[in-house]
């Protein structure tokens, strides 16, 4: 019964981080700010993996659980990273537009 957790906790974490990818894609692609997506939600699943991972280091050592947990952690730290600097790169320009549009408002 262990072996059969064993195995399924490896597959399951294991497609997990490369599940991320196809994610990423889409947000590198994306020619927006991301607001649809919560970066408080990335940072919560960065927290969890990362203190999942710390506690089987603790108990276990730095084995496949320990691994697994801490590359999901890196794999959303890339998720929240990506959000950010859309934000950055596309806040600024959706600002500018809006206040264009209220100003153009103004002046009608």
């Amino acid at each position: 019964m262990f072996s059969l957790l064993a195995i399924s906790f490896t597959v399951s974490n294991s497609l997990r981080v490369l599940f991320y990818l196809p994610q990423f894609y889409k947000f590198i692609k994306a020619e927006e700010s991301l607001e649809t997506h919560s970066l408080f939600m990335w940072i919560s699943w960065i927290v969890a993996n990362l203190t999942v991972a710390i506690y089987f280091f603790i108990d276990s050592g730095l084995d496949q659980k320990a691994l697994l947990n801490f590359a999901n952690s890196l794999m959303c730290c890339v998720g929240a990273s990506i959000i950010i600097y859309k934000r950055a790169k596309y806040r600024p320009i959706e600002l500018q537009d809006k206040t264009l549009f209220q100003d153009e408002e103004k002046h009608q």
